[in-house]
């Protein structure tokens, strides 16, 4: 399966363990096409749907959480939870949604903060 940077796809977090996040959610592919191309695993990070990154200040103001509004994806990605999967094994490879080279270009400005 090759994906591309800036896909969203379902993941299925059945196995998780402790605090982490478990059953099927949204996440987006943050490596690069690069990347995905040469390993087993994407970096993805989650799309979370609670209100709360949506109201308070704190979440809205801080360049480590990106509204996403495409499609059946309706969220904020969590960057600073970046995680490999291996998405042969963790989804149906059915790509939901694309995001544009513009959302794409933001999101990787945040995500490199980390690295």
């Amino acid at each position: 399966m090759r994906l591309k940077q800036g896909a969203i796809l379902w993941i299925n977090l059945d196995s998780a363990k402790g605090t982490e996040t478990k059953k099927k959610r949204s996440r987006l592919v943050v490596s690069t096409d690069h990347y995905n191309r040469y390993f087993n695993t994407a970096l993805v990070v989650p799309i979370n749907t609670s209100d709360k990154y949506r109201t308070l200040e704190k979440y809205v103001k801080s360049p480590l959480f990106i509204r996403i509004d495409k499609g059946e994806i309706q969220g904020t990605a969590l960057l600073q939870h970046v995680c490999a999967v291996d998405p042969t094994e963790r989804s149906n490879g059915k790509v939901v949604v694309i995001l544009s080279q513009q959302e794409i270009s933001t999101i990787r400005t945040a995500v490199q903060q980390f690295f």
